[in-house]
């Protein structure tokens, strides 16, 4: 498991080599580097459901939260690798979908939800604090329940005027 987080500084090289892969992401006249640091990764591997399935890694949520203080720095390494390359081990990538008869479900390793979390707080806290009224997506507490929700009501209150109509394009 180990060999498969964390490649050897050879294999890197040559991959990179091969691939002539210098990437880095620039946002305007200034460069933006995300890394997570590993008070965060703590805290997010602390805040693992124990009794959560362990995907298909194979890594338990009671594992992780209880070594918390001993793979924090392990897994903040493996972490900021994948996000200064741009790339995710294989391994982590990995996951299991059940067909159901109305909802699939997914289940992927509590090992890349932990990072998907830290990414998604780093994008989120980017974010300006004015969004649009009907900005939906990246806001917490909304979905697009609401979207749906707050569409309808305004065709609804339009059509309450007479001679009027409410045409939708979904």
């Amino acid at each position: 498991m180990i060999k498969c987080l964390w490649p050897s500084p050879p294999e890197q090289q040559q991959k990179q080599a091969a691939t002539g892969d210098s990437y880095s992401t620039t946002h305007g006249p200034q460069q933006l580097h995300l890394t997570v640091e590993e008070h965060e990764v703590r805290r997010t591997l602390r805040a693992v459901n124990p009794r959560k399935a362990a995907g298909p890694d194979g890594i338990a949520g009671c594992v992780l939260k209880d070594c918390a203080d001993q793979l924090a720095e392990v897994f903040t390494g493996v972490f900021n690798q994948s996000l200064s390359q741009s790339t995710v081990r294989p391994c982590l990538k990995s996951s299991t979908i059940i067909p159901l008869p109305k909802k699939p479900h997914i289940f992927c390793g509590v090992v890349m939800k932990c990072f998907k979390k830290l990414v998604r707080g780093h994008i989120t806290s980017l974010l300006p604090q004015s969004f649009d009224p009907h900005q939906f997506a990246y806001r917490s507490n909304r979905s697009t329940e609401y979207d749906v929700a707050t569409a309808l009501h305004a065709a609804l209150s339009h059509l309450e005027q007479q001679r009027s109509y409410v045409r939708l394009l979904c």
